[in-house]
């Protein structure tokens, strides 16, 4: 890792996923993320296992190490789209964190029910300073872009964002160019990881190739550089690399961090050689 350094904020600021350190409760990717030298990391909340003294104690943590909160995850927005109080938790949770983004998915396949229950999460987000992300992806009833443009649609409040993950956008047939058609001002960051070009297209087979088979940027078939070039360019990157093979080959969460931000820097630095 020695000489690399985050490109600043002004190119793609580099986080630290939950899904890169699954086993790690939100206080240990803290700790991997202050000692592998991230300055953003995202935080999986379990609203029956949160409360506000684990909030403030964490927050503290973050601001002692220089670290910020880019999104606090997941939100499910069941069939039928109604919320509870565990949905107004993780709200409440983020917005102490200071996290920029709520990640969000549906299982409601009907627009404008999924856009109001969307409306209803950033009511409540808006006054923390937290954007909805929707997250469009194969095993939820939202599994393209136009299908979540259309929920964000029926939202109809700028409170709402969309997330796009390169592998759900692969898997959901679709190229980086097909972004060109999307306000960027919705892009509040995107998930990135490598991966191969396909996979078993059954639910279970999208279930794992999302959470066991993905890869370091640059190992697999996946337009990476295309897709960054579609982005905004300061969009901040999540590094959600949940790869059976790389907790195989690091079972330490913080040797794993520093092994994802590493090998996404050198990426990045080979795609700027290669535009120059």
């Amino acid at each position: 890792m020695a000489g690399l350094t985050e490109p600043p904020l002004t190119t793609h600021a580099l986080s630290l996923a939950a899904g890169t350190v699954p086993e790690c409760e939100p206080e240990a990717v803290a700790d991997a993320a202050a000692r592998a030298e991230f300055r953003h990391a995202g935080f999986t909340i379990d609203p029956a296992a949160w409360n506000d003294r684990r909030s403030e104690a964490l927050r503290r943590r973050l601001d002692a190490e220089g670290i910020a909160a880019l999104d606090v995850e997941v939100v499910w927005i069941p069939p039928g789209a109604g919320l509870d109080d565990d949905h107004r938790r993780l709200v409440d949770a983020a917005g102490a964190l200071g996290a920029r983004h709520l990640l969000t998915v549906s299982l409601e396949p009907d627009p404008d029910r999924a856009g109001a229950a969307v409306r209803q999460l950033c009511d409540w987000a808006e006054p923390y300073g937290v954007r909805i992300a929707l997250e469009f992806l194969m095993i939820t009833a939202v599994r393209t872009l136009p299908e979540a443009r259309a929920v964000l649609a029926g939202s109809r409040h700028p409170g709402a964002g969309l997330l796009v993950d390169a592998l759900h956008l692969q898997r959901a047939g679709h190229s980086p160019s097909d972004l060109d058609d999307t306000d960027p001002a919705l892009l509040g960051y995107a998930q990135i990881c490598d991966g191969s070009a396909g996979c078993d297209p059954t639910p279970a087979g999208y279930l794992e190739d999302a959470v066991d088979r993905r890869m370091l940027p640059g190992d697999g078939e996946l337009p990476l550089a295309d897709l960054l070039a579609h982005l905004p360019p300061a969009c901040p990157l999540s590094l959600e690399i949940r790869s059976r093979s790389l907790r195989r080959r690091h079972p330490d969460p913080v040797d794993r961090a520093r092994v994802v931000r590493s090998a996404t820097l050198t990426w990045l630095k080979g795609i700027n050689r290669a535009g120059d």
